[in-house]
């Protein structure tokens, strides 16, 4: 059976339509990929009929398109490098497109291999010419270039089709037949091409302009790496070298020319992970080199069997219609046989796996080793595949041994580089090995083109300058000072900070606090949707926009970055009872999570039941806002009628349900920094104080965290989510109260003073948030009063104990890793076999501590009070003791040093013994 083509009767403009065909073809040569992409588009328009628009005449056009896709790819082979210029070139394509004749048949083998048409003949026989001429140096020989060009008809076929599979439903369902599965198999690939080519060329970016059109092609900055390499001596000392590079040529190279399979992109939120990914896919597609599979990580179900969990997110992703699919009709991994083009696998949003940092190191080491067995098992059948991994640095980093650290690629910041973003991401020494892992390490950057000067941020502005049509402007302020280092080092917070109201006058007043940036924009949502349906139809206020938004937010945090479905989403926002009025709020119909959804930029789960935000980000945001408003709420209650039980039923029905994450716990900081009456804030931590009270003596009420077939472990661990965050608030809370003028240390005035009942009901509340010394949910206990309590033998990982008092405590045996003790008290405090390593004990205060037998190895203890402090075989070595104040000679004998460790300038060095050791 075959199917008829024949030109269109009346056709919109013939010339138009070469002209727009030669155009697509020289712009990807030229390597200006949204050109071609966008001449692409106009090409399909210009070809349709008019006046008729039969199956027949869609054939046509599909040959048509075809012809020139394949023609676009051969002579964009990176291998062929075209001297002639667009005018020089464009006669020689012209006359190649009209080799097409105007009618004739198509018959079933031609569906399955475009290139035995007789249409593209006498193509065939011009295609070398026209590349010889391209490119008169070119490698390859007659036959060869036309083999390419008809094995490239194939893939063309299928990637015309993907562009327009409603237009081609016919073809569509010509290729349905099981006799034409190498044809399927290249629609399918062509069609999830088109999926991630769209994301970067066509898909419009992040805006609060619903006509907006810049994609994200339009702005993308080439992002640079670096990676390090480690080398221990004789000695056992370290030196490292970190190497910097342009991220998409360092990946490249590997891609085409590396030995092992693997390679991991780590970098924080907001870093441009995902933004690589998609330019970097869209770029191998372009070059046709290799298959790419494009895998969204918050839509893969994990389990142990990486290629069953690959299969089935395909499958569930695959679309027929649209532009483009996200998924294949089978997983394309079980067509290794019949397959020798090689595959580029990307896993793109690690982060997603968990937004706990302890979580995420171990899901993401057993993906990381899950992927790697993948790889050895199509590999050693002799498939050519490599993948590419995308996470948050320290994840991907604690995932990898020590001998795999140099497939880690980290994002480089988009500012000028200094030292200390290369050792950002450099973990010196695991808790678990102890004072002997303690080695000096000599740093080095391998970086010969310079890449690491390069301010790239006016780049960005120049580039969403030109993309919006706008004049050109000198680069605002906003866009490199170091007061906004907290919005304009990574690209997504600087496209940000440009869309919203501070980037040119206004920009000081969002200096060092997002927050402001972030609430602007959401403000600009709400504003743009008010005056349309549905909620126009409404009399919701921007502040129940926002309380929508925010438990919206609170579902996400629960779910691991995915909202619940309609019925869970509904007993939170009822439980989300915080303000006047909520009741006439929930009943509007907006309030339903599909709704309150789509006035965001969320999408929807792979299940079909919930959503996620496609900036993490502004749920975050928006999470840590909700922590800080549940908290003056609860405290306006307890002036009336409320008490203390109340408030804590009303805490854990909220905030037991997923830990505290670092970036919510980021933003929750910034808004109690903004709060408007800062001195109201002592009367608010002393209220929620005594909700922190009770909750010490009873507990948070078990009813409001149980759910069904709860367990008991279960319990545990929502009541540990509820008092991590409770304390982590109060800190926070206790932090914004402003200091009188002229004080400077840190006095009970600002402090959260609890009421320890017990010497131990410290050391109990660290065993329930830490238990065992486990690494938990992120623990903010600065400004705390833990004054005379015991805390002998506690294990202390990563706590900010800044501003706290441990005045007269018992800290005997503590074993401390990453904490930080700056303006702490810590005066005749019992500190003595402690091990205390990674710290930061800035302008802390141990006067008459005792510290005998207590690790102090390599650190610094910069502007610390030791004025009488005991020192008895406390190990100083590597220690630097240069700036501390009031340590004496006598104190000093005492203590076991060596020749690394650096004293104050006004000791007399030699009356130490040991300072030659």
């Amino acid at each position: 059976m075959s199917t008829a083509f024949e030109k269109p009767t009346k056709q919109r403009d013939h010339a138009k339509l070469l002209e727009l065909a030669v155009q697509m073809i020289t712009k990807a040569i030229g390597a200006d990929g949204l050109g071609a992409a966008l001449a692409a588009d106009k090409v399909f328009k210009a070809a349709i009929g008019k006046d008729t628009d039969s199956q027949a005449n869609r054939n046509w056009v599909w040959i048509t398109q075809t012809l020139a896709e394949a023609t676009r790819a051969v002579l964009q082979h990176p291998r062929l490098h075209c001297v002639l210029t667009e005018t020089e070139l464009s006669p020689r394509i012209t006359t190649l497109i009209q080799t097409v004749p105007d009618r004739g048949t198509i018959e079933p083998v031609h569906l399955n291999n475009p290139s035995a048409h007789p249409a593209f003949a006498e193509a065939r026989n011009m295609i070398a010419g026209i590349a010889r001429t391209a490119s008169p140096e070119h490698p390859f020989d007659d036959k060869v270039i036309e083999q390419k060009f008809f094995s490239l008809l194939m893939t063309a076929g299928a990637t015309v089709v993907a562009r327009h599979p409603d237009y081609f439903n016919g073809l569509n369902l010509a290729l349905s037949s099981p006799t034409q599965e190498p044809q399927k198999r290249e629609l399918a690939h062509a069609r999830h091409a088109r999926f991630i080519s769209k994301g970067f060329v066509s898909d419009p970016i992040f805006t609060t302009d619903l006509d907006e059109t810049v994609s994200l092609s339009e702005v993308y900055l080439h992002l640079r790496c670096f990676w390090h390499r480690r080398q221990i001596d004789e000695d056992g000392k370290i030196s490292i070298t970190s190497h910097v590079d342009d991220l998409h040529k360092t990946t490249k190279d590997w891609l085409l020319h590396g030995e092992d399979g693997l390679r991991v992109i780590g970098g924080g939120p907001g870093s441009g992970k995902s933004s690589f990914a998609r330019a970097f896919a869209h770029q191998i597609l372009q070059d046709n080199s290799h298959r790419v599979i494009f895998v969204e990580l918050q839509h893969l179900t994990f389990n142990a069997d990486l290629f069953q969990a690959l299969g089935t997110y395909v499958q569930y992703r695959n679309s027929a219609v649209g532009d483009g699919s996200a998924g294949f009709y089978d997983n394309p991994l079980s067509w290794a046989a019949d397959d020798q083009t090689p595959v580029l696998l990307v896993f793109d949003g690690l982060d997603e796996l968990s937004a706990q940092d302890t979580e995420a190191r171990t899901l993401t080491k057993n993906f990381v080793d899950s992927v790697s067995s993948l790889l050895s098992m199509q590999r050693s059948s002799g498939r050519d595949i490599k993948a590419m991994i995308l996470g948050r640095s320290s994840a991907c980093q604690a995932a990898l041994s020590s001998s795999d650290q140099g497939k880690l690629l980290h994002v480089a910041p988009i500012k000028t580089m200094s030292d200390a973003d290369f050792r950002l991401d450099v973990v010196e020494q695991d808790h678990g090995h102890g004072p002997e892992g303690r080695k000096d390490i000599t740093w080095h950057v391998d970086d010969p083109q310079n890449l690491s000067e390069l301010d790239q941020r006016p780049d960005y502005w120049r580039r969403w300058q030109k993309a919006k049509g706008l004049p050109a402007e000198d680069v605002p302020d906003s866009v490199t000072h170091e007061d906004m280092a907290e919005l304009n080092v990574e690209p997504l917070l600087l496209h940000l900070l440009l869309i919203s109201d501070f980037a040119t006058t206004r920009w000081r007043e969002a200096a060092n606090n997002r927050n402001y940036v972030y609430e602007d924009i959401l403000t600009k949502i709400y504003d743009r949707n008010a005056t349309k349906p549905p909620m126009n139809k409404t009399d919701l206020s921007c502040d129940d926009f926002f309380r929508l938004m925010e438990c919206l937010s609170l579902s996400a945090w629960r779910g691991g970055g995915r909202t619940g479905d309609e019925k869970s989403f509904g007993k939170l926002r009822k439980a989300y009872r915080v303000g006047k009025d909520w009741r006439r709020v929930i009943d509007l119909p907006i309030a339903h999570l599909e709704n309150i959804a789509l006035h965001i930029h969320t999408r929807l789960d792979s299940e079909r039941v919930g959503f996620s935000f496609i900036h993490k980000s502004f749920g975050e945001y928006l999470a840590g806002r909700a922590v800080f408003r549940t908290a003056l709420y609860l405290v306006d209650r307890l002036s009336g009628d409320d008490e203390p039980a109340d408030a804590a039923g009303k805490w854990a029905e909220l905030f037991a349900f997923a830990p505290l994450s670092r970036p919510i716990l980021r933003f929750l900081t910034d808004e109690a920094r903004r709060f408007e009456h800062p001195d109201e804030m002592r009367g608010t931590v002393d209220a929620l104080t005594e909700v922190f009270n009770y909750t010490l003596r009873n507990g948070f009420p078990m009813d409001v965290m149980s759910t069904p077939d709860v367990r008991y472990r279960d319990l545990e661990d929502r009541q540990s989510n509820a008092e991590s965050t409770l304390v982590s608030t109060l800190s926070v809370l206790a932090q914004a109260i402003p200091l009188p003028k002229g004080q400077t240390g840190i006095t009970g005035a600002q402090r959260v003073l609890p009421k320890w009942d017990t010497q131990h009901s410290a050391a109990n509340l660290f065993e329930r948030i830490q238990p065992n010394g486990q690494r938990g949910a992120p623990l903010v206990c600065a400004r705390f009063d833990f004054s005379n309590t015991e805390i002998s033998g506690a294990n202390f990982f990563n706590i900010n104990f800044e501003g706290s008092s441990f005045e007269d405590a018992d800290l005997g045996s503590i074993y401390v890793f990453d904490c930080s003790f700056t303006d702490s008290n810590l005066r005749n405090a019992n500190v003595s076999s402690a091990f205390l390593a990674a710290c930061e004990y800035s302008k802390a205060d141990f006067e008459g501590a005792v510290l005998v037998f207590a690790d102090l190895r390599g650190e610094t203890l910069r502007d610390t009070n030791l004025s009488g402090v005991m020192l008895e075989n406390t190990l100083l070595e590597a220690t630097d003791l240069r700036t501390v104040r009031g340590i004496t000679e006598a104190q000093l004998n005492v203590a076991n040093g060596d020749r690394s460790t650096q004293l104050p300038s006004y000791i007399d060095t030699s009356k130490i013994p040991w300072i030659d050791k």
